[in-house]
């Protein structure tokens, strides 16, 4: 069971060594938890604000995934791990933050959170030293927006994908905005806008609207097969006495006839 769960098992186990494994270095309580999820494999846990889970996980949640990295387990115990620090990691008596930064790799799932959940403590608390002062994660501080979410409340997938990288909301593993987006699908659309003026009072009697209504006193047919009038012709403007010449004499003499 154990070599199955674990790659670095069974690689010992399969490789004819007769050496002893030796995991001094590991404490044995966060070990038995690992021996005791393989005997029952839960699936992680959802974050809950009013509640905690009991010792050891209390306090060896983080410590347990840093095992399941080391011994090389399946997803499935450090995901089960990582739910459990989520829900327990304000609560643990001694903060794991340094111990993370240490033996928990840039892009690592349960370094992702730690680096959230460290800066956006520091954006809510503000200047001044703290539980964080001193860590790689606290410097990311000022990259926190207000809208930043309580990070405990994102899906675990989150941890595992590369929008856990960033500190904006927004993503399909946030709840927040998840009901968000359901609830504007299920908007009922808006009404439309209620009608007037002369063109809707024509409407409503059965008249054509305002900008096709002609007036009955028009005549279109009429109008647009009566040949337009020749242009009268024009005379040139008849000039003063003392001004009219021979030639002007004559011809006014003769438009008078």
């Amino acid at each position: 069971m154990i070599c199955k769960s674990s790659s670095y098992f069974r690689r010992r186990c399969t490789s004819g060594s007769r050496d002893i494994i030796d995991l001094d270095e590991d404490d044995p309580v966060v070990f038995d938890l690992f021996l005791k999820w393989l005997r029952n494999p839960d699936p992680p846990i959802t974050y809950n604000p009013d509640g905690q889970s009991q010792e050891p996980w209390l306090s060896n949640s983080a410590a347990a995934w840093i095992l399941g990295k080391k011994l090389r387990t399946t997803e499935g115990f450090k995901k089960y791990a990582l739910s459990q620090f989520i829900q327990n990691c304000a609560l643990a008596a001694f903060g794991p933050w340094d111990t993370i930064e240490r033996e928990a790799p840039p892009g690592s799932p349960l370094r992702r959170f730690s680096d959230h959940w460290v800066a956006w403590n520091c954006r809510l608390s503000g200047s001044g030293a703290n539980e964080f002062t001193g860590l790689h994660a606290a410097l990311r501080a000022p990259l926190v927006p207000e809208n930043t979410r309580d990070p405990r409340i994102y899906d675990i997938e989150h941890w595992y994908s590369s929008c856990g990288d960033g500190m904006h909301p927004g993503c399909i593993h946030d709840p927040i905005t998840r009901q968000e987006n359901i609830d504007e699908a299920n908007r009922p659309p808006p009404e439309p806008l209620v009608e007037w003026g002369r063109s809707f009072e024509l409407q409503r009697t059965g008249l054509p609207p305002a900008s096709d209504h002609v007036s009955p006193n028009i005549n279109i047919s009429h109008a647009l097969n009566t040949p337009a009038a020749p242009a009268s012709p024009s005379y040139p403007t008849r000039p003063t006495a003392s001004r009219i010449s021979v030639d002007d004499k004559l011809w006014f003499s003769l438009a008078d006839k």
